[in-house]
């Protein structure tokens, strides 16, 4: 009966476990909500209304046309070059048509707890308009890099820039602590702010994922579970033991 309760136990602490949560850039995108959720597409400080057609189809941006229709955040509907359709896009903004800072995507923290952060970008095209993207945790940037194109670098679909090849590394995205309201902020601009050229578009993939062995709940229900491992392991092991002893006394 005792082995009967403590498997009971086991499956109740088993089924304490809480799953991670994640959020994704792309699978999390929801037209025409802007902030969505924890994630808000922004020029500047400024979270960019809905347009039904801004230069890459539905998305956000301060103006459909003319001065301020950049920066934009927009999923494409279309696969032409670099570009496949479901990517996220944006446009950086420049000196020529853009309104309300630089563009970015913030992710805002629902949780008290660690996250891990990964992602990419590569520019939608190969030309003179050269990028830079930069993230930064609670204002505080810690990583980033340029996006020039050849002869310099190749990156693309099928070799995207990874966040973890930036020049912060792969450790300052990692176990990252989160309060409730603090922000993950990434940041595509043009890589010369006072250059002549038009501001650069860029694929964008960004996934924040909470850490399984940092939810307090998991750490307490896995710390039960050691304890009822051990106490079903010292209940074999008794048990083994009084039914060789009456053996041994008999021979």
């Amino acid at each position: 009966m005792l082995t009967a309760a403590l498997l009971l136990t086991l499956g109740a602490v088993a089924t304490k476990l809480q799953a991670v949560t994640v959020w994704d850039l792309k699978n999390d995108w929801n037209l025409p909500n802007n902030p969505n959720g924890p994630w808000s597409y922004n020029a500047g400080n400024t979270p960019m209304p809905y347009r039904v057609n801004t230069a890459f189809g539905p998305g956000y941006s301060l103006s459909p046309s003319g001065f301020g229709h950049v920066p934009i955040w927009a999923q494409s509907p279309f696969t032409s070059g670099f570009v496949q359709a479901g990517d996220i896009i944006v446009h950086a903004w420049d000196q020529y048509n853009g309104a309300g800072g630089q563009a970015n995507v913030t992710w805002t923290s629902p949780i008290d707890g660690f996250v891990d952060i990964s992602g990419f970008t590569y520019l939608s095209n190969y030309g003179d308009r050269l990028g830079r993207w930069r993230l930064s945790i609670d204002g505080v940037e810690v990583t980033g890099g340029a996006l020039v194109g050849p002869p310099v670098d190749t990156y693309s679909s099928s070799n995207p820039f990874n966040f973890s090849t930036g020049y912060g590394g792969a450790s300052v995205l990692q176990n990252v602590h989160v309060s409730i309201g603090d922000v993950i902020q990434f940041q595509f601009e043009k890589l010369n702010i006072s250059a002549s050229y038009a501001g650069p578009s860029g694929i964008v993939g960004l996934t924040i994922t909470e850490r399984a062995d940092t939810i307090p709940d998991n750490m307490h229900a896995a710390k039960a579970l050691l304890l009822c491992l051990l106490l079903l392991v010292g209940f074999a092991r008794t048990q083994r033991e009084l039914t060789i002893r009456p053996s041994v006394m008999r021979n």
